[in-house]
Order: structure tokens, then sequence, then C-alpha cells
């Protein structure tokens, strides 16, 4: 097999699946038609499920609200940990951690997103 005789192949399916008997959802690597099969990967391996037990959803395609939404998800934690009614120092701390978890994945660009 060669990349010419296919194309350029995406990296993995943009689907979720939903495995019945499971509560999860989970992310799909491969879909096995032939062998009527998703692959999914549940942490921590990547496991073949028949077809007939799963429900795939498409994930948006559109990726570009997700920075935005992080910038507006950090502003609104920002102004919670300044806020004279927050006197929990575990909120306060907690609400500093996700700034900081927020900032380094709007500033790692949109490939870690």
């Amino acid at each position: 097999m060669s990349r010419k005789q296919y194309g350029n192949l995406p990296l993995r399916p943009s689907y979720t699946a939903k495995i019945q008997g499971d509560s999860g959802v989970y992310d799909v690597w491969g879909i096995d038609w032939y062998n009527e099969r998703v692959q999914v990967y549940r942490a921590p391996v990547l496991e073949w499920v028949p077809i007939s037990q799963v429900n795939l959803e498409q994930l948006p395609q559109d990726p570009v609200h997700l920075p935005q939404l992080l910038t507006d998800l950090r502003a609104q934690v920002a102004a919670d940990i300044e806020s004279p009614s927050t006197f929990e120092p575990d909120y306060s701390r907690d609400a500093r951690e996700l700034v900081a978890r927020i900032d380094a994945l709007l500033v790692g660009g949109s490939d870690e997103l």
C-alpha cells in the first residue's frame, strides 16, 4: 500500500462512539467495514468492538469555536477569582489552576485543541 494509491487519508475518523451497555463515550480510531467492527480508544487500550454494538456520532467539523469558548471560560473563571464573594481558598486555588491550564491550551495553539 502506498500513499499515492489511496491519496491523503485522514489520521482517524471524526466520530465518537457510544457502546451498548456502557455509559462512556469513546474516540473512534478506525472503522473496519469489511469485518464490521469499530476501533475505539478505551483508556488505556485500543479495542475492536462489533459495529452492531456501537452508535457513531460525528464530531463537529469546525474547531474554530473551541478557542473562543476557552477564552470565554477563562474570563468567567478569572472574574470569579477576583470577586469579593469568593472566600473559599480551595475554590480559588482550583480556579487559578483552571485558568493556567486554559492559558497553556490557548498559547499552545490550535494543534493542541
